[in-house]
């Protein structure tokens, strides 16, 4: 009987090494997918946001009843921001909205947007990630 203690002591005592020495490569690299496929899903719901405020400045130009344009750009970066739903941190957002040359029919608006993130990981590393999007679109109205 003593024997048999001994010997699945000894077990227990590997099988806790070895999953010591694994879960410290495992570990890092599941916390590492899930930033991986966060920053995608940042990615992704910024693009989107960025597209639909260019549509709105597209469509908002100087014929509009509600007109967008150079120094009047707070609905275009209101539209921006109603599609970030579930951002997290929204205030690491930044959103500029240019025109070339006006907002008059036939001229271009450009939005972009820059989002400071901090992935999980960076605990590892201490810093930040910038994502940017941007968007050009043709004045219509």
């Amino acid at each position: 009987m003593t024997k048999l203690r001994q010997a699945l002591s000894r077990q227990i005592g590997q099988s806790t090494v070895e999953f010591a020495l694994t879960s410290l490569i495992i570990i890092p690299m599941l916390f590492a997918m899930i930033d991986v496929g966060v920053y995608f899903w940042i990615d992704t719901t910024l693009a989107n946001a960025v597209r639909e405020g260019t549509h709105y400045a597209s469509v908002h130009g100087s014929q509009s009843s509600a007109p967008s344009g150079p120094g009047n750009d707070s609905a275009i970066i209101s539209d921006v921001n109603s599609h970030i739903a579930g951002l997290p941190n929204p205030a690491n957002l930044t959103v500029q909205a240019t025109w070339s040359p006006n907002n008059s029919p036939g001229s271009t608006v450009t939005v972009q947007a820059t989002y400071q993130w901090h992935p999980f990981s960076a605990i590892l590393w201490n810093g930040t990630l910038t994502i940017q999007e941007d968007s050009t679109m043709t004045i219509e109205h």
